[in-house]
């Protein structure tokens, strides 16, 4: 929200979404239109035909990840939808939220944005003009009781680069600036991953948990190795946040020609981080600024387990030695072998289970693949993946994925966890059909694991 006689809501989850050509263009409000995990956004507005006729409250669909508009829809007065296909001389207005001095919110159409000759808005990212503004929220439960709360917030893109976008990692609570036009980052099995657009200069960072007497220069020889075929270029000292980082560049011949890399390796704690940027020799400036940047804004900022869990999350549930927040679309259960397990209420073939064992009641691997052997009994198509290390709120897990066809012959997909807290080995046993496995992997399953070490 800005501070207009009445100070404008604008939503932040999605930051800085601009609709229209930046000389006549709106900040608008994305709705999700198929859940959070689509790259599908919703702009809610009025439509104006170029005959005159009143206008159509319509919807606007986006796709964040091509930046291009996929559909219109209009409503009829009963609510029923209805595709339109704007031509030239057609215009959209967004409406935007409102939150006046006494406290009430409103929504107005803002000025109508022109589509173009073939029929598209322009959409883009861009920086908040400087000024005071307010961060809003507002929620309701079916009794229809209310809340809200807000936050000032001064915002000053006079004096800072206006194309990155800061990246607050849940689980650990590391926060550097990417490059506004890129993917944002996410998990790819243990480290996070971007890249821009055309996917030609990739970002990584890896996190090596519970180590013992390690160095910036031990993580650069162990990445190194594990790149195999590289020639280091040069390499020196720098500080991030306080902590000495060794700064590698090496260079090789990838299947698109040459390459060139820096890798940033540190120690915080016993939390070792290392940080690959990995492009074309052509965009070597390109990558040395990218990392330059990375460098800079890297900072630590303090999480806990109370603020991992966006959405409807339920009471906090005793789960034999240690408790876990519940989603409220998921049920508690008790099942045989001391297994402690919640269940999607919709579909029983959505469940997280944990359990604890003493320390040395078995290695860990041991009790991984015990569980996982367990796993494979009595379904069809069985077929293990591979057994791997899984670093999730600076703690090491040890990982076995597997799949196999239910009794509806759909796939399933699953996996195994193990690792040491508190005197004692935590077990994981997660899965879902493999159609939603993504999705719910991302909403319930890895904050479940991520709180279940924070107890």
């Amino acid at each position: 929200m800005a501070r207009w006689p009445a100070r404008r809501l604008l939503c932040l989850a999605e930051p800085r979404s601009f609709l229209g050509d930046g000389d006549a263009g709106l900040f608008v409000v994305l709705w999700p239109s198929y859940g959070y995990t689509s790259t599908l956004r919703t702009v809610a507005g009025q439509f104006f035909s170029a005959d005159g006729s009143p206008p159509i409250v319509a919807n606007l669909t986006i796709d964040t990840s091509s930046r291009r508009q996929t559909a219109v829809w209009g409503y009829t007065a009963t609510g029923y939808p209805y595709a339109l296909a704007p031509q030239n001389g057609d215009s959209f207005a967004p409406f935007q939220l409102f939150w006046a001095s006494n406290g009430l919110l409103s929504q107005r159409s803002g000025d109508p944005l022109p589509f173009d000759a073939v029929g598209q808005l322009p959409f883009s990212w861009q920086p908040l003009p400087s000024g005071d503004y307010v961060l809003g929220f507002q929620a309701s439960n079916r009794a229809g009781q209310m809340g809200e709360d807000t936050a000032d917030l001064l915002v000053d893109n006079d004096e800072q680069l206006h194309d990155t976008i800061a990246y607050l990692d849940p689980y650990v609570g590391y926060q550097f600036n990417y490059p506004a036009d890129w993917y944002r980052p996410t998990y790819r099995d243990t480290l996070l991953y971007t890249t821009n657009l055309s996917g030609t200069t990739r970002l990584q960072v890896t996190l090596y948990p519970n180590l013992v007497s390690t160095s910036p220069a031990d993580l650069k020889r162990q990445a190194l190795t594990l790149f195999g075929g590289v020639t280091v270029l040069y390499e020196d000292e720098l500080v991030i946040t306080n902590y000495g980082a060794l700064r590698t560049a090496y260079g090789y011949t990838g299947s698109d020609g040459e390459r060139t890399g820096i890798l940033l390796t540190f120690v915080r704690g016993n939390v070792g981080f290392v940080i690959d940027v990995d492009g074309p020799t052509a965009e070597e400036a390109a990558t040395l600024a990218l990392v330059e940047q990375l460098a800079s804004s890297w900072q630590f900022r303090p999480v806990s387990a109370e603020g991992l869990f966006p959405g409807h999350w339920g009471q906090v549930t005793q789960l034999g030695s240690f408790s876990l927040p519940r989603p409220a679309d998921f049920r508690y259960e008790t099942v045989s072998g001391d297994w402690q397990r919640l269940t999607a209420a919709q579909d029983a073939r959505i469940f997280a289970a944990f359990r604890t064992e003493p320390l040395g009641t078995r290695p860990l691997n041991d009790t991984v693949a015990h569980w996982a052997q367990l796993a494979s009994q009595g379904v069809a198509n069985y077929a293990p993946g591979r057994l791997g290390r899984y670093a999730l709120a600076n703690q090491l897990w040890l990982r076995q994925d597997f799949s196999y066809r239910d009794g509806n012959n759909q796939e399933v997909w699953g996996m195994v966890l193990a690792t040491e807290q508190n005197g004692q080995q935590v077990v994981a046993w997660m899965e879902a059909p493999a159609a939603v496995y993504g999705e719910v992997f991302g909403r319930v399953f890895e904050p479940l694991l991520s709180a279940a070490v924070h107890n």
